[in-house]
């Protein structure tokens, strides 16, 4: 948190769900300890350590990633480039440093470009005040940044943490409506013959029968080097795909079967 310590909050801005339907600020007024008192007397939620959020990044940092991968287009890379085109063969080795080192910086500088355009970076909240709550088959996660309490970041609850006691009353969205928000009712999606493959570590897929079809999302976890800190972010990712029934290249022995209906939100899958 301490590196976000330098944006005013007034320009914190998160990425959430496109046409986002739930509260993004609750609580308005309250401080952190009313914002418990709160919590702990009308929800059922648990303090949550450790949560990332992505937040809009400002233009001034977007413009400094323009300039930093501006002066390795125009300057740094061309030089190399140069020096490189002069090397012969009684210089092997120079050449291959040089190479080496170009290789490095042109793939620095296509992250940086995938950066910028992405535009977003992560958030880390203050862990104290920090709240999971779980609503409508979805995990809302809320933080005091400052004067408000906000919403940082929505997943949808994994299928095999949906039905657990924590995740299946209620109460937060009767509460919430309580309170006068609108909290939004999901379509059902029938997941027949529903099944999970796992592909190894961090890696797995689920699979369902729907419209005569197979029906795959398709989880797995991609790692990013914080250039500021140099520690690695994990970053959650997840795609759908379509098959013919039977021809899915992912079953195998390992299958975990499951059966019923499950809640899904139709179109986009939260990363």
């Amino acid at each position: 948190m301490e590196k976000d310590k330098h944006i005013p909050e007034e320009q914190l801005q998160f990425q959430l769900p496109e046409n986002n339907q739930f509260p993004v600020v609750i609580f308005e007024g309250l401080t952190p300890l009313q914002i418990k008192d709160k919590i702990t007397a009308d929800f059922i939620a648990m303090q949550e350590r450790g949560v990332k959020a992505n937040r809009l990044m400002t233009d001034e940092e977007i413009n400094e990633i323009r300039a930093e991968y501006g002066d390795i287009a125009e300057q740094q890379m061309p030089e190399l480039r140069e020096e490189l085109e002069l090397i012969t063969a009684n210089y092997k080795a120079k050449k291959e440093r040089l190479t080496a080192e170009l290789t490095a910086l042109d793939t620095q500088f296509k992250d940086l470009v995938s950066v910028a355009k992405d535009g977003t970076a992560v958030y880390e909240p203050d862990n104290e005040n920090t709240f999971k709550i779980p609503v409508a088959g979805h995990y809302l996660y809320y933080s005091y940044t400052g004067s408000i309490f906000q919403l940082i970041a929505v997943k949808k609850i994994p299928e095999n943490e949906r039905y657990d006691l924590f995740n299946t009353g209620e109460k937060n969205k009767e509460t919430l409506e309580a309170m006068g928000y609108e909290i939004p009712d999901f379509i059902l999606e029938n997941r027949e013959n529903y099944r999970v493959v796992e592909l190894g570590e961090s890696e797995y897929v689920e699979i369902w029968e729907n419209d005569g079809k197979e029906k795959v999302l398709r989880h797995w976890v991609e790692e990013h080097l914080d250039e500021d800190t140099g520690t690695v972010i994990s970053i959650e990712r997840a795609e759908r795909e379509e098959y013919a029934i039977g021809e899915n290249p992912y079953e195998n022995d390992e299958t975990e079967t499951q059966t019923g209906a499950t809640d899904e939100i139709p179109g986009d899958v939260e990363g």
